[in-house]
């Protein structure tokens, strides 16, 4: 019989206790200062100083525990160090530099615990070494007794052309591969895929835009970033604050709309809804403003979007180089702007920050210059750099991220048979256990394969899946009751037969009706006919689908006829009749003629082998017969003879 395997793909939907994810819980801005958002308040950070790490300046990126919240590395494009702020083995003369504006990022191999990789964008102008455009290498943190490794450096994604010092990343739509963007200084953007594979070339996007190739060679420098939500891409270069649409299913970049062209642009962010873009300018001649933006993206058209510009804070220097630079959005939906250089109340190491981003114009609560991380002084102008879906809502919760939906059909086998079921999950679970539960609610199968296989009876299951994160977060949810039924067999069959000598045709047919006939002749018809012996199977298809077998002998013997004559019978006095029997066997047909002596028929019969004799006026006497018939092979056969009738005392 052949199998009917039903696969059932199932993706779940789990509601989990709300925590916060860790992987941006520690920032490091350079020179040794940064910030802590507590794990049990996240209502303000924690300054920290003398971390150990040195100069990042514009370029920082750092990823934590995810469990934990402990910082794991940091990197400013140039080296990486440890967390215990040393050099990672192998770990020196990367080929970016520190004065790329968010010019690199790290991002997790999805499902591993291991592997990060680090993505570069130089320094628009070869600060001081010769341009090497952007690139990528990969730190084993398990190395080193837990102190790291870089396996590899400066693998070359593309050098042919310029790109902006920028890069971000954002989850893919299933919400385990991430999407990397790149933006180079003409029309393009270029969005690479992470996947649990590793660096997925051919989903590589290039997304065709606005042509920017105007800008001075020396003005690449500047922000861009995805919406937490994946749907928004903001650019604030030299004099272009752009926003556009993201597609995070396949990376491309589309729509371009110009909300401002004030000089010097710097930072840029999104609220964490994405229905407001934030904007920063820098200063390079004393008197000049710096400036805090806001756009309202929630609004109907274009037009309205432009003209809800909102100059949150001005700053007029009374140094050049004072500026507002990084924007940065926290996992508590806060964002924090650093400040760097000197003006009318702006120094280095000051936070500005909006306490409610997603509100529009000043109903944002921006606050300026409200954290201090040390004493006036040089400092860094950028703060981490991270993947920007960590500080979505989904993200935080958990829940978005394991958000699908799931199907468990009542289903109909032909016969007991094994059931396969998959979960659709992604890089955030770490263990799985599949639990299938009777009607009873007595344990009968368990698994911890993502797709498992069993065997089922008839009846009513209970399906469930537990599952737990890297972090031992578990959750059981009920995925739905499945009734399993069974076709009936039907109650067909070919039957077996017999060919004589090779010499005749059989006929084998199924003693009903199906959908679909397979002989083993390889014919297809409901009957055939064979001619000489073997084994022949026949599979049926019914119109539910099923599929079942039947086989039939077909055997072969010698077909010659067989002809017994007996020329004596006994018969006694008080008989009236009596019987002559003779063996008659395979022909197709004969006939038998009894006669007396003086030539007269007394008997006379067809395809019949007991004769019946009247005794009546019969002595002993001497009988004569005559035998015709045809057989199997339609062969004439003859035979004449005497009948001697014994008479007994």
């Amino acid at each position: 019989m052949r199998y009917k395997i039903i696969f059932l793909s199932i993706s779940l939907i789990f509601s989990l206790t709300v925590y916060a994810q860790k992987e941006a819980q520690q920032w490091y801005f350079g020179n040794g200062f940064g910030f802590i958002f507590n794990d049990t308040s996240l209502v303000n950070p924690t300054p920290i100083s003398n971390t150990g790490y040195p100069n990042g300046f514009e370029n920082n990126a750092n990823i934590c525990d995810a469990c934990t919240g402990e910082s794991l590395f940091w990197t400013n494009g140039l080296e990486v160090r440890d967390s215990v702020a040393s050099i990672m083995q192998g770990g020196n003369s990367l080929s970016g530099s520190s004065s790329s504006s968010d010019g690199v990022i790290i991002v997790p191999l999805p499902g591993n615990d291991s592997l990060y990789y680090i993505f570069i964008a130089d320094d628009c102008c070869g600060d001081p070494n010769p341009y090497t455009g952007i690139s990528y290498s990969m730190v084993n943190i398990n190395a080193n007794g837990g102190l790291g490794e870089v396996v590899f450096k400066d693998s070359l994604l593309d050098d042919s052309r310029n790109y902006l010092e920028s890069v971000t990343a954002v989850h893919h739509a299933n919400r385990s591969d991430i999407w990397v963007l790149f933006r180079d200084d003409e029309d393009k953007f270029y969005s690479f895929l992470v996947t649990k594979n590793g660096l997925d070339a051919t989903a590589t996007k290039v997304s065709t835009v606005d042509d920017i190739s105007g800008l001075p060679a020396n003005k690449r420098r500047g922000q861009i970033k995805i919406s937490p939500n994946g749907s928004k891409v903001s650019m604030n270069v030299h004099d272009l604050q752009q926003v556009y649409d993201f597609d995070d299913v396949t990376g491309e970049v589309s729509n371009p709309l110009q909300l401002g062209s004030r000089k010097r642009g710097y930072g840029t962010n999104f609220s964490q809804d994405a229905s407001k873009v934030y904007y920063s300018h820098e200063i390079m001649v004393a008197g000049d403003t710096t400036f805090i933006t806001q756009f309202d993206l929630s609004l109907t058209n274009t037009v309205t979007i432009v003209a809800s510009k909102v100059d949150l804070d001005t700053v007029v220097a009374n140094f050049k180089g004072a500026k507002f630079t990084d924007i940065a959005l926290g996992p508590n939906g806060k964002i924090y702007i650093h400040s760097f250089g000197s003006g009318s109340g702006l120094q280095s190491r000051r936070i500005s920050v909006i306490h409610n981003p997603n509100q529009a114009g000043f109903g944002c609560n921006y606050i300026g210059q409200q954290i201090v991380l040390g004493p006036p002084g040089s400092g860094a102008a950028t703060s981490s750099n991270f993947i920007q879906s960590y500080f979505s809502e989904q993200y935080i919760s958990a829940n978005g991220f394991l958000e699908a939906n799931y199907t468990v059909p009542d289903t109909m086998l032909c016969e007991v048979d094994s059931l396969t079921i998959e979960a659709s999950i992604n890089s955030r679970v770490y263990k799985q256990r599949w639990e299938i539960k009777d009607s009873l609610n007595n344990l009968v199968y368990e698994d911890s394969a993502i797709s498992t296989k069993f065997l089922l009876e008839e009846g009513t299951y209970y399906i469930s899946l537990v599952i737990e994160d890297k972090c031992g977060i578990w959750s059981d949810t009920i995925l739905d009751t499945m009734s399993i039924g069974l076709y009936d067999d039907p109650e067909y069959f070919v039957p077996s037969d017999t060919i004589c000598d090779i010499k005749g045709r059989i006929t084998l047919a199924l003693s009903g009706n199906a959908e679909e006939y397979i002989w083993s002749t390889e014919e297809t018809t409901e009957t055939i006919e064979v001619t000489q012996a073997g084994v022949y199977s026949l599979e049926y298809i019914m119109d539910n689908g099923c599929s079942y077998y039947d086989t039939t002998f077909v055997e072969e013997e010698n077909c010659q006829y067989l002809l017994f004559i007996p020329n004596a019978v006994r018969i006694r006095d008080s008989d009236s009749e009596t019987f002559w029997n003779i063996r008659v066997d395979r022909f197709s047909k004969y006939s038998i003629s009894i006669y007396d002596r003086w030539g007269s028929v007394i008997y006379n019969s067809m395809n019949n082998s007991s004769v019946k004799i009247n005794m009546d006026n019969l002595e002993n006497a001497v009988l004569t017969y005559k035998f015709e018939g045809i057989d199997l092979y339609g062969e004439e056969i003859r035979r004449v003879g005497n009948i001697t009738l014994i008479k007994l005392d």
